[in-house]
């Protein structure tokens, strides 16, 4: 019964020659310069979608007239004659929730 349970525990463990080996990591500069090549990139298209938004709008045929009077870009500057902007705790504590749940997601 004893040699039994002994031959159980071999298949269980690992040879020595089947054991992983740890490798050498290649060199630091090589993943720094592949992390700034995807940051610029992200940020040339975060530029580039945010102009095309801007843009698109106002060349789209037959609806550059609604356009024009539905987009009007505040820049964070609210004329209350132009542009409403609900300034309560809804607001606020909506866009911090949604904030919350997609850094979750």
């Amino acid at each position: 019964l004893g040699c039994n349970n002994q031959e159980k525990q071999k298949d269980i463990m690992c040879s020595p020659s089947e054991a992983i080996t740890p490798t050498k990591v290649s060199d630091t500069s090589v993943s720094w310069m592949a992390t700034l090549k995807y940051v610029l990139a992200a940020a040339f298209l975060s530029v580039s979608i945010l102009e095309f938004s801007l843009w698109f709008p106002f060349v789209l045929p037959g609806l550059t007239s609604a356009a024009s009077k539905t987009y009007i870009p505040a820049f964070f500057v609210y004329d209350e004659e132009h542009t409403k902007f609900d300034n309560t705790p809804w607001t606020y504590n909506t866009d911090y929730l949604l904030t919350i749940v997609m850094s979750i997601l």
